[in-house]
C-alpha cells in the first residue's frame, strides 16, 4: 500500500505536494488497509498558502473490501468512537433495505493532513455522497441528523430541526450533494453541500438569514460571476443548534468528470484567483502540469494512474478568502 501511494505522490509537482508533505500523506497511507486504493481516490491542495501540503480523501464503495474492513474495525472491543462511528455508517449503506443505503452512494473518508501530520490528525472527517437518482424524502433531516449522530458518538440525533429549517428555505429544484462531519475538530456540525443555480446563492442565504460578510461575499460572486463552467455550484454550510455558520464554501466544477476532462478548462479561472491573489502562481502552474495519466510500478503489479482536477473551492470565513482545488484520482491495474 504505500509503496504504491509513494509511487503516486512522487508524481506531484513540486509545488503541489513535496518534502513534509509528501511524508503526512505516505505516513497516513501506511495505517490504512491495501484496498483503500481499490476505488477513487484525491487530495485537496490549498492554493493561496506556501507549504506543498495536501489533505487526503479515500472514496469507501458500498459492499466493498474497504467498506468490510470498517465494518470489523469498528467492531473490536478497542475501537474508538470515531471507528464506531465509521463502522455503523459502512453497515447501513451496505445495508440494501437501509434509509441511508438509498439516499447515498459512498463513504468518503478525509484526512486533515494540512493542519497535523497523521500522528496527530488520526480521526478523519466522514462524507457521504448523494446518489443521483435518489428521490426527494420528508424523512431527510431526520436521515442527515442520524448521520450526524453515529459521527459524534450522540445517543440521539441532534440538530434535526435546524437542518429541517435550513432544508425547507432552499431554492425548489436544489439538491443536498454531500454530507458530512469534522469529528476530529471542535465545531459539532453538519457540512452539507446543496447544488443550485449560481444566480440563487445571494437570495438563498437571505432567506437563511446568514450572518456572515456580505462584502467579502460581494468579492467572492464577482469573481465566481466570470466562471465559465457548469451553471451549478455547490453551496457549502456548516449547519448546528444555532443555525447555519458564517462560514461558507462555492464548489466549482466542469460539465464533464474530472476523468474526461482536460486540465486546460481550469486555466483562466485560475489564472484569474492568482490575479485577486486568492492562489500561488506556483501552485496554479503545478495544477496545470500534474499528469493526466502515469505508470506506477510495484513489487506485485504495474498501474496506470489516471489523474484529474475534480472541482474548485472557494470558502469565505469573515472577509478571508482562500482557494482549494480537489484533485482525483485512480489506479488500473495493467
Amino acid at each position: 500500500m504505500d509503496a504504491r501511494f509513494a509511487a503516486v505522490a512522487e508524481t506531484f509537482p513540486a509545488d503541489i505536494v513535496s518534502g513534509e508533505g509528501r511524508k503526512r500523506l505516505i505516513d497516513c497511507a501506511k495505517q490504512l488497509p491495501r484496498c483503500a486504493l481499490d476505488s477513487t481516490f484525491g487530495f485537496e491542495s490549498h492554493l493561496g498558502e506556501h507549504s506543498p501540503y495536501c489533505d487526503l480523501f479515500v472514496s469507501v464503495q458500498p459492499k466493498s473490501r474497504c467498506s468490510r474492513y470498517l465494518v470489523e474495525q469498528g467492531s473490536s472491543l478497542s475501537a474508538s468512537a470515531a471507528q464506531r462511528g465509521m463502522s455503523r455508517i459502512a453497515t447501513e449503506l451496505d445495508n440494501s433495505a437501509s434509509p441511508l443505503s438509498s439516499w447515498g452512494r459512498c463513504l468518503i473518508l478525509e484526512y486533515d493532513l494540512v493542519v497535523a501530520p497523521w500522528s496527530v490528525a488520526k480521526t478523519p472527517g466522514l462524507f457521504i455522497e448523494r446518489d443521483e437518482g435518489d428521490a426527494e424524502t420528508d424523512h431527510q433531516a431526520q436521515l442527515l441528523a442520524t448521520f450526524h449522530s453515529w459521527v459524534f458518538g450522540h445517543g440521539e440525533p441532534r440538530h434535526q430541526g435546524a437542518i429541517a429549517s435550513v432544508l425547507k428555505l432552499l431554492p425548489r429544484g436544489s439538491r443536498v450533494l454531500h454530507v458530512g462531519a469534522m469529528p476530529a475538530r471542535a465545531a459539532d456540525a453538519l457540512r452539507l453541500v446543496v447544488k443550485l443555480r449560481r444566480d440563487e446563492v445571494r437570495e438563498c442565504l437571505q432567506r437563511l438569514e446568514w450572518g456572515g460578510s456580505w462584502q467579502g461575499f460581494s468579492r467572492l460572486m464577482e469573481l465566481v460571476r466570470d466562471w465559465r463552467g457548469a451553471e451549478n455550484v455547490g453551496l457549502s454550510l456548516n449547519v448546528s443548534e444555532q443555525g447555519i455558520s458564517d462560514r461558507l464554501g462555492l464548489d466549482l466544477y466542469l460539465p464533464q468528470p474530472w476523468h474526461s476532462t482536460p486540465v486546460q478548462p481550469w486555466q483562466p479561472f485560475l489564472q484569474r484567483l492568482v490575479e485577486a491573489g486568492w492562489c500561488r502562481r506556483e501552485k496554479a502552474a503545478g495544477l496545470m502540469s500534474w499528469p493526466r495519466s502515469d505508470m506506477i510500478l510495484s513489487e506485485a503489479a504495474t498501474y496506470k494512474l489516471l489523474t484529474g482536477i475534480n472541482h474548485l473551492k472557494l470558502t469565505l470565513s469573515a472577509e478571508e478568502v482562500r482557494s482549494k482545488a480537489y484533485m482525483g484520482a485512480f489506479l488500473f491495474k495493467q
